[in-house]
């Protein structure tokens, strides 16, 4: 990864490069998003099954019940550590990837405004 503090804005390859990294992290989020969606979906699915069958109160809260699925299911546990970790994970990339297009941004600009040499 290139590093923000060497980074040269008057160079277009080392930018380039550095927008090049946005992509990976990019890629990385989407498959961060899509695993914690299958994770949830399947949350979901056994949710429903509970309700539908009574072993889960419809009054209880979503995640009070997602906790009772988890002490029977090792299924449901491995889901439920899924949904956490994966969202923790595409909602640091979210912010890192604004961050890097901030910067990339801002470095456009100073191209833009920089005197030609």
């Amino acid at each position: 990864m290139i590093d923000l503090n060497t980074l040269d804005y008057s160079d277009s390859k080392e930018l380039f490069n550095f927008a090049k990294e946005n992509v990976g992290l990019a890629e990385e989020y989407r498959s961060s998003r899509s695993r914690y969606g299958s994770a949830k979906r399947f949350l979901n699915i056994k949710l429903a099954e509970g309700y539908k069958n009574g072993t889960i109160d419809t009054k209880m809260a979503q995640e009070k019940a997602i906790m009772l699925l988890t002490q029977d299911d090792y299924k449901c546990t491995i889901a439920y550590e899924a949904v956490v970790k994966e969202e923790e994970a595409y909602k640091g990339m979210e912010q890192v990837i604004k961050a890097r297009e901030h910067v990339v941004s801002l470095a456009q600009s100073l191209c833009k405004i920089s005197p030609k040499q």
